[in-house]
């Protein structure tokens, strides 16, 4: 099921021009939720991203069920997003199977002779 998740996640970003929607966008996404819950606008200042295109790709990622979004115990007036379980699975598995690295991260993991194949 995740597998599938994945792959229909990946299938529809390859046919959408939509930042948002960017595999390794999402996945960093991803990473940054990986290591506390985050406001919104905290995850658009750590990505460099506008906040119309957080708050897309949040809404996106909240319909495929990898995260989820609850007011904040401190300031009642913002949410705070964090992963769910399959969130963290989902990024598991993009993580082990090297999807959506940058082009200089898997050429970094290749020996000499991958390079040259």
């Amino acid at each position: 099921m995740l597998a599938d998740l994945i792959a229909v996640w990946v299938a529809q970003a390859d046919a959408s021009s939509d930042v948002a929607s960017e595999p390794s966008f999402r996945q960093r996404l991803l990473e940054a939720l990986s290591e506390t819950p985050a406001r919104p606008s905290e995850l658009a200042d750590k990505l460099g991203r506008g906040r119309p295109q957080i708050s897309e790709a949040l809404t996106k990622l909240t319909e495929r069920g990898l995260v989820t979004s609850a007011q904040s115990a401190v300031d009642g007036r913002s949410r705070l997003v964090q992963l769910t379980d399959d969130g963290r699975a989902a990024l598991a598995t993009l993580n082990h199977a090297g999807c959506c690295q940058p082009l200089p991260t898997l050429a970094a993991s290749l020996s000499p002779t991958g390079l040259r194949d």
